[in-house]
């Protein structure tokens, strides 16, 4: 039995024990409490790296700037210094939102739902060919829905069916057919029937048909040559396929120029098929060369707008280029195709303001007999309304745009930097730019004309530029007239102020313009004609037709300047149908000599006059004929 003493020693040392095995829990969870502050630390406050990878294990590829363009483009910086102001602006952001799950939406870019003949006539064995577009540029020829021989005309109808017609007055007749619809087989989510587009070969022994569609989510543009010899019995020759949906088309000298939008997926730097466009050859898959893509400034992630040359009588693929951007319009010169992309330029100002002003980059690829050629990019004010407010004239590009400005003032908060705009300070105005296109520098400019207007239409006749614009809520239309034949000292005049504004504009034999557009109204259909005076435009005459919509695809139009008839089509919404109104000029007086109902879309119905019969083509391939008088002008 131990004794009083040995159990108060048992005791102590039971205690004791006790304490010393508290003291080291104590500095265990310290030093574990420690550890674990130094690791949050480490986690929470380290800064962030905000500068991007440089890829440097590509740099030997032909593509180690596309990559690194692509990838910059691609590339977000952290808002936040470190992951502490990341979990801080988080729940600033939830009880902002009323304790939402503080999720950012990041929105992308919109996506996208793709031997020739000369610009006359041309005789090759029992056939003429007869030019039926009207072309902005001579020699470069527009793909259209409708093309004719001095014997035949060739319709491609709303239902994917070519159809030829032998010409005979009111005896003409359906000779032959083609169906195209069933020509992308199983792979065809979706084609577009209504953006295609046809050529008809010099000799006219040859039809040529491009349309895009969709193959498993990817766009592609299919070109198919059709014998067309003996209608009656219409034959394929050959086909091609290349990358993107078809945005224009033009036949130059015995080539096939294809203008596509082509859209990344599933982009994998180590394999180059999967970021850069291709062209079929020789059955083998072709990538386009680093050397022949251009990289705008204002450069898309993960588009191109690519341009393929074709063989229009073989459609061997001959050559293509590529520029690293979204085609917003697109203008082919005799000797370069070029293709326009806007967006913001912003600069900021003091005491916490921006200017943000449109701007426009214009990437130019030349083009020959041989290939094409990736020459550079330039840039000009604002945006560019569409392929006529564009010209190519002795080594000098001629451009009219629309300049839209904002001002904002910049704020600051915990969610980073904010901008609220100023209704007060946007504005508008019109913008002419000559370009040098040996140094892609301009060399001359006219800039704030219109002050509040958009640009609505162009057209450019030798040294002249005719620019239609319009203040868009009041409907007044000036009419302004520049002489470039020295773009370093540009002169100008105007008309002051018509009612309503054109969106088309066509040159006329006797030097007057005629204009098709709005009246009073976005309901009126308007079509004035302007002549140039000593120091003005006047408006000549005038036709309208109230309650209605026109069609503003410049190819739907009937224009026959020399005998001075112009049709175009418009729904009458007095009826509900659509009606084709035809137009003479006799050189001072617009006059309705017809208003015809048809069936279908009125950007895709076609006419024609014809040895004195006037054609109607239109949807399914029915069409009408009728006599119609002879010469107009004296």
């Amino acid at each position: 039995m131990r004794t009083s003493e040995e159990r108060s020693e048992r005791i102590l040392k039971k205690w004791q024990g006790a304490r010393r095995a508290q003291k080291k829990r104590r500095i265990a969870f310290l030093s574990s409490a420690c550890a674990l502050l130094l690791v949050v630390s480490l986690v929470l406050f380290v800064p962030y790296d905000k500068t991007p990878d440089k890829l440097t294990k590509y740099a030997k590829s032909e593509y180690y700037d596309l990559i690194n363009t692509i990838y910059l483009q691609n590339y977000v910086a952290p808002t936040a210094n470190n992951r502490f102001e990341s979990l801080l602006n988080f729940f600033l952001r939830s009880k902002a939102n009323g304790g939402g799950d503080g999720n950012d939406m990041n929105m992308g870019a919109p996506m996208e739902p793709d031997e020739a003949p000369d610009d006359g006539e041309a005789t090759t064995g029992t056939q003429k060919y007869e030019e039926v577009t009207d072309n902005q540029e001579a020699g470069v020829i527009e793909g259209d829905l409708i093309k004719r021989s001095d014997r035949y005309v060739y319709y491609l109808a709303d239902n994917g069916t070519l159809y030829v017609y032998e010409i005979a007055g009111t005896e003409t007749a359906c000779v032959g057919t083609y169906s195209l619809s069933g020509l992308f087989g199983e792979k065809a989510q979706y084609y577009w029937m209504n953006e295609a587009e046809l050529f008809l070969s010099a000799d006219c022994s040859t039809v040529t048909v491009a349309i895009s569609y969709y193959d498993y989510q990817v766009a592609k543009t299919l070109l198919i040559s059709l014998d067309v010899r003996d209608p009656a019995s219409i034959t394929e020759r050959a086909r091609v396929t290349v990358d993107g949906r078809m945005r224009a088309i033009r036949s130059v000298n015995g080539k096939l120029l294809i203008i596509g939008l082509y859209h990344m997926r599933n982009v994998d730097f180590d394999d180059p098929k999967t970021f850069v466009p291709s062209y079929e050859k020789d059955g083998e898959s072709i990538l386009v060369a680093g050397k022949d893509i251009l990289l705008p400034e204002t450069s898309m992630y993960d588009r191109y707008t690519v341009v393929t040359m074709v063989d229009e009588a073989t459609l061997e693929l001959c050559s293509s280029a590529a520029v690293l951007s979204c085609s917003e319009t697109v203008y082919v010169s005799e000797n370069a195709v070029y293709v326009t992309q806007s967006e913001p330029d912003v600069n900021d100002q003091p005491d916490n303001y921006r200017i943000s002003t449109t701007r426009s980059e214009i990437a130019v690829i030349g083009y020959d007999g041989d290939g094409l050629d990736a020459l550079g990019v330039m840039k000009v004010a604002g945006e560019i309304n569409d392929q006529y407010a564009m010209d190519e004239k002795d080594g000098v590009l001629r451009v009219v745009s629309t300049v839209t400005y904002s001002r904002f003032r910049v704020t600051y908060s915990a969610f980073g930097e904010t901008e609220s705009m100023l209704l007060s300070s946007n504005g508008r105005y019109a913008c002419l730019t000559c370009v040098d296109l040996s140094t892609m520098t301009p060399i001359g400019r006219v800039n704030g004309f219109a002050s509040g207007e958009t640009v609505t239409s162009v057209r450019f006749r030798e040294d002249l530029v005719y620019v239609c614009t319009a203040e868009m809520t009041m409907f007044t239309d000036p009419v302004f007239v520049f002489d470039l034949s020295d773009p370093k000292n540009i002169k100008s005049k105007d008309t002051g102020t018509i009612d309503g504004y054109s969106t088309s504009l066509i040159e006329l034999p006797n030097g007057d313009l005629l204009g098709i557009g709005f009246g009073e109204d976005a309901v009126t259909l308007k079509v004035e004609v302007y002549r140039e005076t000593e120091d003005a435009v006047v408006s000549v005459d005038a036709y309208e037709w109230f309650g209605c919509s026109y069609a503003t695809d410049y190819h739907a139009y009937l224009i026959d300047r020399e005998n001075g008839y112009f049709g175009i089509p418009i729904w009458d919404m007095g009826s509900d149908s659509p009606v084709y109104i035809l137009l003479s000029y006799d050189g001072e007086t617009l006059t309705e000599e017809d208003a015809i109902p048809f069936r279908g879309g009125t950007s895709l119905v076609r006419g024609l006059l014809i040895d004195g019969y006037f054609y109607l083509f239109m949807s399914e391939g029915a069409f009408t004929v009728m006599p119609f008088p002879g010469n107009v002008i004296p």
